[in-house]
């Protein structure tokens, strides 16, 4: 490149790093120090802290089975929290699609792994839990939903809402018409990467509690209505602003367990 051009080449570079830079000062003070943002980002922390406490006492519950060490869902308990943090630092680096791409995975891990535990003798060690996992259970897909036994929510509603969920942030994952239009769509409004709107981050952050509701849910029937009867009793009833208190699904489970003694008037 001729030595007289760059000049000119860096005057292009200062002028666009200056143009956003004005564009990201902007940014900050109408919508990221705005109450609505940070009322959003409040309530994706929260739900994220409730969502990694749920999980971590349902891996205590699951040790009270002898054989639990082997079992798919309690192996998965770890890894749930990690991406939940995951989406959590991902959303407040304005990076969504990943984060959708991760809620997807949650959703078919947590649906296949309870199916896995289920299907095969409580004995079963790791290997012939995994092995029937590669061998037996269809890849890309939550169809084994259909043949998972649902003790504690209206079954049929429920698997409705996995395959549902599940197909939606599949979107997120393959290239697909509609995920091109909704990139096309947040570019021409001036949202790209780190200049997210209030209202996307809403509807992530909705997106966000409806999965991790069922994803406990598939938590919550791996362990077993007995432990889990105990988290909820022992653990949850003393925190009564669990944000899950209130989703759909757990808040059903948590009705489940009100014919405990404990939940009786005196």
């Amino acid at each position: 490149m001729p030595v007289e051009q760059e000049p000119e080449i860096s005057k292009i570079i200062e002028h666009a790093l200056e143009s956003r830079r004005r564009k990201a000062e902007a940014h900050r003070h109408s919508v990221l120090n705005s109450e609505e943002y940070i009322a959003q980002q409040k309530r994706l922390q929260h739900l994220t802290a409730d969502f990694a406490y749920a999980a971590e006492f349902s891996g205590i519950a699951f040790t009270r089975y002898p054989h639990s060490r082997n079992w798919l869902l309690s192996t998965l308990v770890d890894e749930l929290q990690e991406s939940a943090y995951s989406i959590y630092v991902l959303m407040n680096s304005g990076v969504f699609h990943s984060g959708q791409r991760e809620l997807r995975y949650m959703v078919e891990c947590a649906t296949k792994y309870v199916y896995v535990d289920q299907a095969l003798p409580g004995g079963a060690s790791l290997e012939e839990r995994e092995l029937f996992l590669h061998h037996h259970v269809p890849k890309s897909s939550v169809s084994p939903i259909e043949d998972t036994t649902l003790r504690m929510v209206p079954a049929e509603d429920f698997k409705a809402e996995v395959k549902s969920a599940f197909k939606a942030l599949s979107s997120y994952v393959h290239p697909s018409r509609g995920q091109l239009h909704n990139r096309r769509k947040r570019l021409e409004n001036g949202e790209g990467p780190g200049f997210e709107s209030i209202r996307t981050l809403e509807h992530f952050v909705n997106a966000l509690s409806r999965v991790y509701d069922l994803v406990l849910a598939l938590v919550f029937e791996g362990v077993g209505p007995s432990f889990t009867g105990d988290v909820f009793i022992q653990i949850l009833n003393d925190r009564p602003e669990w944000k899950f208190h209130r989703t759909k699904y757990c808040k059903i489970i948590c009705h489940y367990f009100n014919y405990k003694l404990e939940r009786q008037d005196p």
